[in-house]
């Protein structure tokens, strides 16, 4: 027999055999097969990393024991800081030629600028220096102004001495002799603005008469049992005390801290600054209210006036001594104690 002859046995090519073969592949065409084919294997495979589990996630409840394991920090206070003053900032000077060339040439003008405010930064700094210097030597002499303002006693006010007692002790043995004098004032009783001469005076006597015959006007008497005397009654009324402090210069009688203290006649009354802050506090002014007249008596201190009663006094006792009997000495012109000039301080 005759051998077989191998005949060659072409494979099938997908991609160029049977492209229209229309019975076996059916009507889709081959290549739109391999893409529906690549993706199914796309999708299978998106499929499988989609079903691999995810990492498991913190779940609030864990965070909240975390949270109270760790320990609750401590807020802290903000400390406030200090206040510092601000430095008045310089005004901005225009720019000169110079800055204006730099510009046209491209370079930046910072350092020009910078350079024209470094002086006047100086120049007022330079200025402030001396303001804090004035601001802080201000504030003593604002504080010194405020001490003077404040009312101080003046220096020839003070406390009663033994030659202020002595003096009163003397004189109301003179008074006594013709005239009468009452039982001395209590200390506790003494206002505190009475001037010391005064007080020495009110601690021998609360009231004194240099003749018995005085009906509270005549020849000199002080004090009405160890008070002021109604000014008031002297002047008239309010309305006139008030128009008498108007229509005179001060120091006036009729002003706030002026009391009377003491009469010589029957229209002649003696008033006393009793004002400490006052420069004219234990100076004295006589009034005559029938004839609107308020003229200075003694400058003071009060010791002033105790010189010139003393002085009164020993006049008036030896006029006294001349006259033989109360009669004689009733019709005889006692010195009066207007017509006495002021004298040294004793």
């Amino acid at each position: 027999m005759p051998g077989r002859v191998r005949t060659e046995v072409k494979r099938f090519d997908p991609q160029t055999d049977g492209a229209n073969d229309m019975t076996r592949l059916g009507k889709t065409p081959v290549k739109k097969a391999i893409k529906k084919a690549t993706k199914k294997a796309e999708k299978a495979a998106v499929k499988k990393v989609e079903k691999k589990t995810p990492a498991k996630k913190k779940t609030p409840a864990k965070k909240a024991s975390a949270a109270k394991k760790s320990p609750k920090k401590e807020k802290k206070t903000p400390v406030k800081k200090a206040k510092t003053k601000k430095k008045a900032a310089p005004k901005k000077t225009a720019p000169t030629k110079d800055a204006k060339v730099a510009e046209k040439r491209g370079q930046t003008p910072t350092k020009a600028v910078e350079a024209l405010e470094a002086p006047a930064e100086d120049a007022a700094m330079e200025e402030a220096a001396p303001a804090a210097e004035e601001t802080e030597a201000a504030e003593p002499e604002a504080k010194a102004e405020e001490q003077c303002e404040q009312p101080s006693p003046p220096k020839h006010a003070g406390a009663v001495t033994a030659s202020m007692l002595l003096h009163a002790e003397v004189l109301k043995q003179s008074f006594i002799k013709y005239g009468e004098c009452k039982d001395p004032l209590a200390e506790d009783k003494i206002k505190p603005d009475t001037p010391p001469e005064l007080q020495a005076l009110l601690r021998v006597a609360k009231e004194w008469h240099i003749t018995k015959d005085h009906c509270d006007v005549f020849g000199c008497n002080l004090m009405a049992d160890g008070e002021w005397i109604d000014k008031v009654m002297i002047i008239g009324d309010e309305d006139l005390v008030k128009d008498w402090a108007e229509q005179h210069v001060a120091p006036n009688c009729a002003q706030d801290g002026w009391h009377c203290f003491g009469a010589v006649s029957e229209f002649e009354y003696l008033f006393v600054c009793t004002n400490p802050a006052s420069e004219h506090y234990g100076a004295t002014r006589r009034i005559v209210n029938n004839c609107f007249e308020d003229m200075e008596c003694t400058p003071a201190p009060f010791s002033h006036f105790v010189t010139r009663l003393e002085a009164f006094t020993a006049r008036w006792l030896e006029k006294r001594d001349s006259c033989s009997c109360d009669e004689d000495a009733a019709d005889e012109e006692m010195p009066s104690f207007a017509g006495f000039e002021v004298v040294a301080d004793m």
